[in-house]
């Protein structure tokens, strides 16, 4: 960071990575052309359940703490019995999803 302020030849390095990250409007008074409603329909934003996920963190209900197993839990291997092969029994199902 110190050479981007001391050194001519690095002054404009900062700028020039934020202005990739995050360009720079050619018309200030529209905002390019783009508003924050539009982006966020056509992106498929859904605004009633960002407010319960924001409610959710916020009142500690959501959160790294309650992303975990509890400590009783049993986490063991596969045995072969457990698993049920579908591909030689239903091969049309399998070449749809091919």
């Amino acid at each position: 960071m110190k050479a981007c302020q001391t050194a001519p030849r690095f002054r404009s390095t900062v700028r020039n990575l934020f202005d990739s990250i995050l360009p720079r409007s050619t018309d200030t008074n529209s905002g390019g052309g783009h508003t924050l409603a539009p982006l966020l329909e056509q992106y498929g934003f859904d605004p009633a359940q960002h407010q319960q996920i924001q409610a959710g963190l916020k009142s500690g209900c959501l959160g790294l703490a309650q992303n975990r197993q509890p400590s009783s839990t049993s986490i063991e291997d596969v045995l072969p019995e457990d698993v049920f092969d579908a591909t030689h029994r239903f091969p049309a199902g399998i070449a749809m999803l091919e």
